[in-house]
């Protein structure tokens, strides 16, 4: 594990008035705090879908070789306030999918940010069902995987479990893909979460939707279920989640119903606090996106060589676990 002093935000001027003498001496405090505490967790990412009985399962990797960085306050690890910038540490994903961090804390707490390295690779899509066999067909979409960061205290002499599972998978454009087979049609729709904006001075807080990438949809056509994940996309200035699942097709065209649900997922929300005439604080919790129940059924027609796009996104609002805040 390695750890590295690091001086950010500060203007270019500011870190050129900075002494070697003064660097050298927030190393020496915090390389001499006796306190330690240890973060830990496993990091995994689901990396397609396979057929499990008559429904489509998940495929979980193990994000071996990733690393994972730790970055601490220097104002809480020397106890001064004007102290800038953070100091570093890392570890590596091992064999297992663990990471282990033993970094410097006091009694009082030091506040730590966990991120975690992206990468390439990529995931395996259910695109269908043969019509013959009843097997489920797959696209092999090439991409990267992302994840947020956590915020965390520490204290000394205590262990902190932090799992990650929460990589989301965001595909590379395909140039001149088809749009649909001969036996398939696409459906294409948008996926979109809940989330709480604060204004600039920070005295209105509104309800707005983001775009839900990396998610799963599962959508009922016929006795069937398929499903799809959502993936970034940008139109104008608009960055949406859009997801496409492809279906069979024995006619020309045809006008039904599709169930469309999408899963749940977990996750962090930023609830922001009114404080003395202003939402000034934040904390964050954690819990579950759930669907929000509407526009569960929609009427489509659908039709060979074209796509049909479904003309209301499904949101998912946040569920908080009891008693949660961090």
């Amino acid at each position: 594990m390695k750890h590295l002093h690091l001086l950010k935000g500060l203007p270019m001027v500011a870190i050129l008035l900075l002494t070697a003498c003064e660097q050298e001496q927030t190393a020496l405090t915090i390389d001499a705090i006796a306190g330690k505490a240890t973060i830990k967790g496993r990091v995994i990412y689901k990396s397609g879908e396979t057929q499990t009985g008559n429904y489509v399962g998940e495929v979980w990797n193990l994000a071996t070789g990733q690393t994972v960085y730790a970055y601490l306050s220097n104002a809480d690890l020397t106890g001064d306030p004007g102290a800038p910038g953070e100091t570093a540490y890392e570890a590596v994903v091992d064999a297992n999918g663990d990471y282990n961090l033993e970094v410097p804390a006091t009694a009082a707490g030091v506040g730590v940010r966990l991120e975690f390295s992206s990468f390439e690779g990529s995931y395996q899509q259910a695109a269908g069902i043969n019509t013959t066999t009843g097997a489920l067909t797959y696209k092999t979409l090439s991409g990267y995987y992302q994840t947020g960061s956590m915020v965390l205290t520490v204290k000394n002499s205590l262990e902190y479990i932090r799992d990650c599972s929460t990589y989301v998978f965001t595909a590379r454009p395909v140039l001149e893909e088809t749009t649909t087979t001969d036996e398939y049609v696409k459906v294409s729709g948008l996926l979109t979460f809940s989330a709480e904006s604060r204004n600039v001075d920070s005295t209105m807080v509104t309800i707005v939707k983001r775009p839900a990438v990396g998610q799963k949809i599962l959508v009922g056509f016929g006795t069937s279920w398929y499903s799809a994940m959502s993936y970034a996309f940008t139109a104008g200035e608009d960055n949406l989640a859009i997801f496409e699942v492809y279906l069979p097709m024995t006619s020309n065209d045809l006008s039904t119903n599709l169930t469309l649900r999408p899963v749940s997922f977990e996750g962090t929300y930023l609830d922001y606090i009114w404080a003395s005439g202003k939402y000034s604080t934040s904390k964050t919790l954690k819990g579950k996106y759930e669907w929000d129940g509407f526009n569960g059924t929609q009427s489509v027609i659908l039709e060979k060589g074209f796509t049909t796009y479904l003309g209301t996104a499904l949101n998912y609002t946040f569920q908080a676990y009891p008693d949660y805040a961090q």
